[in-house]
């Protein structure tokens, strides 16, 4: 019960603080997938916002303190956006350094969020294809391959059912 509580009080460290501090962001989706805008409230709970199809964008008021987070609308991969502000201070940056999976804000000034696939391995890009082209988990066990990767499929599946 402890790890279990321990595990839940991780999961919420991130959360909205207040309510002050007020300006637009607007949310560009770069991508070629639905994106779900996910704000995490006060108790540190995810709360669907708008998903938003490819090339649109969405403007929305929001707080300094208030947290969000982005995923793809199907398999719930988390997303990225990219920070152009903090790529174009620092000249040093890698394109790693510019990608980030909370969005935060930084001013009160007016932001634009734009946002990007995420980073995967080689084996989950391949198990987000499959997913895409062949839903069905039965025929991913009738093929020719290893049974730690049939396994390791199934962990993929659980998990995109479970964010």
């Amino acid at each position: 019960m402890n790890s279990n509580s321990n595990e839940s009080k991780e999961k919420r460290v991130l959360r909205s603080l207040n309510s002050e501090n007020e300006f637009l962001v607007c949310f560009v989706n770069q991508t070629t997938r639905n994106v779900d805008l996910i704000w995490i409230d006060f108790k540190g709970e995810e709360v669907l916002y708008k998903t938003l199809p490819p090339n649109h964008y969405f403007t929305i008021k929001t707080y300094l303190t208030h947290p969000w987070i982005l995923r793809e609308h199907k398999r719930r991969d988390k997303l990225f956006f990219i920070d152009k502000n903090n790529n174009n201070n620092n000249k040093n940056n890698n394109n790693k350094s510019s990608l980030n999976d909370v969005f935060v804000g930084k001013s009160a000034s007016n932001q634009i969020v734009y946002i990007s696939n995420g980073l995967y391995t080689l084996k989950e890009r391949c198990f987000q294809l499959f997913f895409d082209k062949m839903p069905f988990i039965h025929s991913f066990e009738s093929l020719e391959i290893p049974k730690s990767l049939i396994n390791d499929y199934h962990n993929y599946i659980n998990k995109c059912k479970t964010l």
